[in-house]
């Protein structure tokens, strides 16, 4: 599997402390995964997660549900959709 390694997706600092690790739960996979809390803004994150080709095989398109437009499916449209709600959360 490819990991890419991350830097923290909120304020992009590089500082961690290890919360815990974890096996995946839904796919049964052998790799273990690094939850990390962000020193700097407390953002608690994949530190070492599968690329965007990997990403596919554990987020299938049927992986999403409800009708969406189809640049509404894809993966950059949700993680920008994601950042801006955890940014407008942190105000």
């Amino acid at each position: 599997m490819k990991l890419e390694q991350v830097d923290c997706i909120l304020c992009g600092k590089n500082d961690t402390d290890l919360v815990f690790k974890v096996k995946d739960r839904h796919f049964f996979t052998v790799e273990i995964f690094n939850i990390v809390r962000c020193k700097n803004c407390g953002l608690v994150y994949l530190k070492s997660r599968p690329d965007r080709e990997e990403l596919k095989k554990y987020y299938p398109i049927e992986y999403f549900s409800g009708p969406a437009q189809k640049e509404k499916d894809s993966l950059d449209f949700k993680w920008e959709n994601r950042r801006k709600e955890i940014c407008d959360f942190q105000g």
